[in-house]
């Protein structure tokens, strides 16, 4: 299976907005970085969380089939009238204003002898949005759940206490108009794990596991976050940072979805040796990344995650529903097989 291919669909720029360029934006070639463990460099485990090199030429349209229709079944009730119709089921343009589920795919390829195998990686978290004039929509973002597939059998687990422990924050999209079909783009995102920073996006991550900015993310005693590679092979104490940007395009009043960029730098603090501290090449193949963003709390024809029927959706929920319906890939080692030379 090859990358999936990424049309182009420009943004006009729009001034005053700033973090959000308008138009294309300039590819990157994934890059090529040495994983090590033992020493504390800049490093990811042996398939590191949010790793992916694609990037995306202003908002992507994405292939036809690519994304699989979510149909809300008994468990995911809507706002539906009695007739089985929703009122608002003829509404031609997108509502931002509500809980929206973030879904993420994304890609990276680690080599192992003269082998290149690929990774996924799938994410889910959960935003409200908040619709402003002028194209505006203003994302408040908590994370809920990443897993991945495991490599030669042994998966790097993410607990959900990691993932949940994550600081919300905000970042800005722009759409360029409320219509079905019209390109939708974020501004550069920054996630960070463990590690507080003054500047988040260009200061050098800590190596030092006493370093001030050092923290107990997760509340479990040790340094950063801690991940564990296979069925408790053995445990490694990392600080993150991610970079993410998405492209793509409203396809309906209660979804959005395509494709973008998202690149990681990891530091192992500490690990408790085994694989966690053997060195590996990773590389992100490009044009890769696939996102969906799902309005999920029941209004203008949405589903209704709120199972407890509280009044929000919660990560546990939105986790609950999972992300077999987003149509996960399978890996496939030949996206990996032309190897880091093809940066």
């Amino acid at each position: 299976m090859s990358p999936m291919p990424q049309s182009v669909v420009p943004l006009a720029g729009r001034p005053g907005m700033p973090g959000v360029p308008g138009g294309c934006a300039r590819r990157v070639n994934p890059y090529r970085r040495r994983v090590s463990i033992a020493t504390g460099v800049a490093c990811s485990p042996l398939l590191g969380a949010l790793a992916l090199g694609a990037t995306a030429c202003g908002p992507g349209t994405p292939p036809a089939g690519a994304f699989p229709d979510i149909v809300a079944d008994a468990s995911t009730p809507s706002d539906a009238g009695a007739d089985g119709v929703s009122p608002d089921a003829q509404e031609p343009e997108l509502v931002g204003d509500g809980t929206w589920l973030l879904w993420a795919e994304t890609s990276s390829c680690v080599g192992i002898g003269r082998l290149g195998l690929q990774g996924l990686t799938e994410a889910l978290g959960l935003v409200e949005l908040t619709y402003e004039p002028g194209g505006v929509l203003r994302h408040a973002f908590r994370k809920c759940h990443v897993q991945q597939t495991p490599i030669l059998g042994m998966a790097t687990t993410i607990p959900d206490a990691v993932s949940q422990s994550v600081p919300e924050r905000s970042y800005v999209g722009l759409v360029d108009s409320l219509a079905v079909g019209s390109g939708y783009q974020t501004q550069l995102d920054v996630e960070l794990w463990g590690v507080h920073l003054t500047d988040p996006k260009n200061e050098v991550l800590p190596t030092d596991p006493s370093d001030p900015r050092v923290y107990d993310q997760d509340g479990d005693g040790h340094p950063g976050v801690s991940l564990v590679l296979g069925d408790n092979t053995c445990q490694m104490y990392v600080v993150q940072r991610g970079l993410m940007k998405w492209n793509g395009q409203v396809v309906s009043p209660t979804r959005i979805e395509g494709g973008g960029s998202s690149t990681s730098q990891q530091v192992v603090l500490a690990s408790t040796g085994g694989f966690c501290a053997t060195s590996y090449d990773t590389w992100f193949p490009p044009d890769d990344a696939r996102f969906a963003l799902v309005r999920v709390d029941g209004k203008h024809g949405a589903m209704n995650l709120d199972t407890d029927g509280n009044g929000e959706v919660s990560c546990d929920e939105a986790e609950a529903y999972g992300v077999d319906a987003f149509g996960p890939r399978q890996p496939d080692n030949e996206v990996c097989a032309a190897g880091p030379s093809s940066r």
